[in-house]
């Protein structure tokens, strides 16, 4: 986790990053104490530019707005907004975090993460962010005292197509699901502390790996 931490504060998150923060920010406005006012949720999210200083400001009330309007959000029974948390998933292995929200709905709760952009389509979304969310799921259900059935990706960046995209993308798997692949997130910590190597190049690990080169990544192990 201490990794993780450090990598996070030395990237430069960018533009990208900090448009998908105001559109956060104004969304939970939007669900608590503006209580569903959009201008008033807006207006939160333009005091809070500097925490954001980055942030496309147009393009992040482009997408607040079409959010604002669907039913599916404005109706919505939001029972944990912006909720931070920290469980402990196997001895001395913890996962913290922001729970955007986790919603009341028929069948049990959901829990929804906001993404804002982003190269992938909704479908491949999924499968990427598959260790986030079940580590969200089981953080939820912990807060809560109760199991989270389901979990989805709330895709902003698709109210904005010529022809919308569904925008709410469902995740496969149930808990016990989120559960397994949380072991295997494990199994990572444990080599990691054991100074296993595994050798798996792609342009994602690559760009994070400490030993900066591919080469190096051999030579290691």
């Amino acid at each position: 986790m201490s990794a993780m931490i450090s990598l996070a504060l030395e990237s430069d998150a960018g533009q990208a990053a900090d448009t998908g923060s105001a559109v956060h920010m104004a969304a939970r406005a939007f669900h608590t104490g503006c209580k569903g006012d959009v201008s008033a949720s807006l207006e939160v999210m333009r005091r809070s530019l500097p925490k954001f200083p980055l942030a496309d400001l147009g393009a992040a009330e482009q997408q607040f707005r079409c959010y604002a309007k669907d039913p599916r959000n404005k109706e919505a029974e939001i029972i944990l907004c912006e909720a931070e948390h920290k469980i402990e998933v196997a001895p001395t292995i913890w996962v913290q975090g922001t729970l955007d929200q986790v919603r009341q709905e028929r069948g049990g709760l959901v829990v929804d993460d906001i993404k804002t952009g982003g190269a992938y389509e909704g479908a491949d979304m999924l499968p990427y962010h598959a260790a986030q969310l079940s580590a969200y799921m089981l953080m939820a259900s912990d807060l809560l005292g109760e199991r989270v059935r389901r979990c989805r990706i709330i895709r902003t960046k698709d109210y904005l197509k010529a022809r919308p995209g569904p925008v709410f993308w469902e995740a496969s798997w149930d808990y016990d699901s989120a559960c397994r692949i949380l072991e295997q997130v494990v199994a990572e910590v444990i080599r990691m502390r054991s100074n296993q190597v595994r050798i798996t190049p792609s342009a994602e690990q690559c760009k994070y790996c400490p030993a900066g080169s591919l080469q190096n990544c051999i030579r290691r192990a």
